[in-house]
């Protein structure tokens, strides 16, 4: 059984880092959407999966901006979010979102599969 990985990191365009979405495209490894893909790597390009692959999604690089700072009521309820849905064998869309104020920078990603 052979396996093939691929990973990077989505960094988000500056217009999206509080909402956006983004595409990895196995056949090719190509990102597109709101993110650029960059350090990416693939064990094995060409080859498809067989089944749908395994992933792992995290936030790498977020900021938090306080907007209540000059006052006794600071904010304690920043949230971030960031979704996965794996559309087969031939791709992952990977989307975020997170409260005014905060900023999703960088998302990295692993994909691993039979191929």
């Amino acid at each position: 059984m052979a396996l093939r990985s691929l990973s990077g990191v989505l960094v988000t365009h500056s217009r999206f880092r509080t909402r956006g979405t983004a595409v990895v495209d196995f056949r090719d490894h190509d990102v597109g959407g709101n993110a650029e893909g960059h350090h990416r790597k693939d064990t094995d390009p060409g080859k498809r999966f067989t089944s749908a692959p395994g992933r792992i999604v995290a936030m790498r690089e977020f900021m938090v901006n306080d907007r209540r700072k000059y006052s006794e009521d600071h904010s304690a309820q920043d949230w971030f979010r960031i979704n996965d849905r794996i559309e087969g064998t031939e791709r992952l869309e990977i989307s975020w979102d997170c409260e005014h104020g905060a900023e999703i920078k960088e998302i990295s990603y692993l994909i691993i599969g039979t191929v």
